[in-house]
């Protein structure tokens, strides 16, 4: 009796310790709640630019503000633009002086790596070259097209552009987005 006594005293403490360790890991990892560069759920990629500060790319959650990224990035002051301003997904915010900020898309291979399809109506000829399996003859072919359009309105103006196929449209269906 005395034995099974003392297993199930080891056994108790042993999950009170796992208890205590689950807490203690939940509350550590917690982290601040404005910290938003990890985590799981939907999430948003943007890149930062600070000039000769160097660039970095954060994952904030979806729906983050420029406050967001403003206190990712240690910025103590947002004046330069909208704190409220909600960001976009793969967009590249540059900061430029004290003159405020400009934005754009992250580079075609940056928006690869990520997982998120490059705007094909705002794409230059590297970003498209960028996608497995599309050329530069087929890229420039494809920014004509779209220059004497416009933009494009539908895969299917893309698919009347020479050269592209069954196989290169199952590429930009793929990788990119009108």
């Amino acid at each position: 009796m005395t034995r099974s006594r003392e297993i199930q005293t080891l056994l108790w403490a042993l999950a009170g310790a796992l208890v205590v360790v689950g807490v203690v890991t939940w509350w550590l990892g917690r982290g601040d709640p404005r910290d938003h560069s990890s985590g799981s759920g939907p999430a948003i990629y943007v890149e930062l630019d600070r000039g000769a500060q160097g660039t970095v790319v954060y994952r904030l959650p979806a729906g983050a503000t420029a406050r967001d990224l403003f206190w990712a990035a240690g910025i103590a002051d947002p004046s330069r633009w909208d704190p409220s301003r909600a960001l976009e997904n793969g967009r590249l915010y540059r900061l430029e002086g004290e003159s405020g900020w400009s934005e754009s898309w992250m580079s075609g291979e940056r928006l690869l790596a990520l997982g998120i399809p490059i705007p094909l109506n705002e794409c230059s000829r590297e970003d498209l070259v960028a996608i497995p399996g599309i050329g530069e003859a087929t890229a420039v072919r494809i920014l004509e097209r779209r220059a004497s359009l416009g933009r494009f309105g539908s895969y299917r103006e893309v698919a009347e552009v020479p050269g592209v196929g069954p196989k290169t449209m199952e590429l930009l269906t793929r990788y990119t987005r009108l």
